[in-house]
């Protein structure tokens, strides 16, 4: 007995690899049977679709001042304000943004929200800030002053480089999708 019981380990062993190797073996030719041989290519060339798309997003945001609402309404960055929580006692990184808003409508605009997106200076999106205002109104014909906070993670390796990207080093641009005036109507693209 104690003979035959090195034999039968090596038996079973065999067996069990055997058994494995064929069950995958089964498997693998049911997934290649349920799976087109195309699809491959195109799950390559819906990656490559999903690339262009990124790719146009990210032009269409430097077209954004063609937007029909932006001609209603714009918004100049006259300065950004760095507020770090070493040297201000605040408790997160925070930018302040002073800007004009200028409404170019004959109606007193009560709110209006949109996007918007710096660039560094050579072009490339480094942030976007979603943007809703609903504080005093906008006097028809009329430009006031603004100042807007943004908390930013310092973690997050984007929120630091537009943290300390110098002001003179970055463009600014916006996308308005909803203007809403004193008198209850509202515009939207």
């Amino acid at each position: 007995m104690k003979k035959l019981l090195p034999i039968l380990v090596v038996v079973m062993l065999f067996v069990a690899v055997g058994t494995g190797y064929f069950a995958y073996s089964a498997y693998k030719d049911n997934v290649d049977k349920s799976v087109p041989a195309s699809t491959y290519k195109d799950t390559e060339m819906e990656a490559e679709l999903d690339n262009k798309e990124v790719e146009t997003k990210v032009e269409d945001t430097k077209d954004k001042g063609k937007s029909n609402l932006n001609n209603s309404l714009s918004i100049e960055l006259i300065e950004i304000i760095h507020r770090d929580p070493s040297q201000d006692g605040v408790y997160d990184y925070r930018l302040g943004a002073k800007q004009i808003i200028t409404n170019h409508t004959d109606k007193d605009i009560k709110g209006f929200i949109g996007e918007t997106y710096f660039y560094d200076m050579f072009g490339e999106l480094i942030f976007t800030i979603d943007l809703k205002y609903e504080w005093k109104l906008i006097p028809a014909n009329d430009s006031i002053e603004f100042y807007g906070e943004a908390g930013l993670n310092q973690f997050k390796d984007g929120d630091m480089r537009f943290f300390y990207l110098p002001f003179e080093n970055m463009t600014f641009d916006y996308k308005i999708s909803s203007i809403i005036f004193n008198d209850g109507t509202t515009i939207s693209e």
